[in-house]
């Protein structure tokens, strides 16, 4: 630390005002001696190098027919000759045109190689010398902008409804179709209908919502109108169950036959709202005997009466086997 302030002490006697002065004078005499050397090598006229030059295409749009699908570059490297200002004004933070690349049929104009491209580059840069274009190849992918009105739909299975919830009414949508407009080779692969997506989830109460029909994902797509209203009813229900006499139709009047179940066990569900309305008496269950399964003996029940209200009917055995004594 003592060595370290020593050296400090020494630099600052050595330093005087007025070797600080000559100091000054050295510093700016290098500083003019450089801008000199460099203003005049700036005036030399045999440059050769490679510009990175802003490029921009223009094209007949009308009613914005078209559409650019892919990000063309914005820049292209020059190899170049000329003076050294010229090269110096168009490398650095000097404002300059960019190229203007006109495109006669833009559709069919998928690509531009480096031998198009050199007579559209040096008219426009007639202060230097192109030596050539060091892109091979720009890549453009230009279409036809086209629109197609396209149904659209909810899918109720894939509504997320709280447990025992389901839909009691219609889904209705207002708009029911939507306008989309895009690059043609998007719009003309759709299909005729859009499937919205509904992204609340555990819906528990009656829906009722302007949702996205921005839903294809494709960001050149836009869609008339953005949003649809959407509405449903929900109600929770409950499950029930009833035994029940089953009914026997054409049986014969054999005194040895008997059955494996007389009494049915049925499961139903029903609105919460709703379940005080039915009882055992509105359902009926029968076993038909002309539509006995001879290879085994057995009748498939049928529900032949069930109320309105009712979801989802389940019921227990499915069949009943004959039995014939002797």
């Amino acid at each position: 630390m003592e060595t370290f302030k020593k050296i400090i002490n020494w630099l600052s006697g050595s330093l005087t005002e007025e070797k600080t002065k000559d100091w000054k004078i050295v510093v700016l005499c290098v500083v003019a001696a450089t801008t000199f050397w460099f203003f005049n090598a700036l005036n030399k006229n045999n440059y050769t190098t490679v510009i990175n030059y802003p490029i921009k295409f223009t094209f007949d749009n009308p009613n914005d027919s078209l559409i650019m699908v892919n990000d063309p570059p914005e820049k292209i490297a020059i190899d170049v000759s000329g003076r050294g200002w010229i090269l110096f004004r168009k490398t650095f933070w000097f404002n300059y045109e960019p190229i203007n690349i006109n495109l006669s049929a833009p559709v069919d104009t998928k690509f531009l190689t480096r031998g198009s491209l050199q007579p559209i580059v040096e008219p426009q840069l007639n202060d230097l010398k192109v030596n050539y274009i060091v892109d091979d190849t720009i890549f453009l992918n230009i279409e036809r902008r086209i629109s197609k009105k396209l149904k659209v739909f909810v899918d109720n299975d894939r509504i997320s409804l709280e447990e025992n919830y389901q839909i009691t009414s219609p889904i209705v949508i207002k708009p029911d179709s939507v306008l989309v407009a895009g690059p043609s080779s998007v719009i003309d692969n759709l299909s005729d209908a859009l499937e919205l997506e509904i992204g609340e989830e555990d819906i528990d109460t009656g829906f009722d919502d302007r949702i996205d029909a921005n839903v294809l994902g494709f960001p050149l797509v836009t869609y008339y109108p953005e949003k649809v209203a959407v509405n449903f009813e929900v109600t929770e229900f409950v499950k029930k169950e009833h035994n029940l006499a089953i009914e026997w139709l054409k049986f014969p009047e054999v005194t040895t036959l008997t059955v494996s179940d007389s009494i049915v066990n049925i499961s139903y569900w029903v609105g919460r709202d709703d379940e005080e309305q039915i009882d055992a008496s509105q359902f009926q269950v029968r076993a038909d005997f002309s539509a006995i399964d001879d290879a085994d003996s057995t009748i498939l029940l049928e529900v032949v009466a069930k109320p309105d209200l009712v979801k989802d009917i389940n019921f227990s055995p499915q069949k009943v086997k004959l039995h014939y004594g002797q």
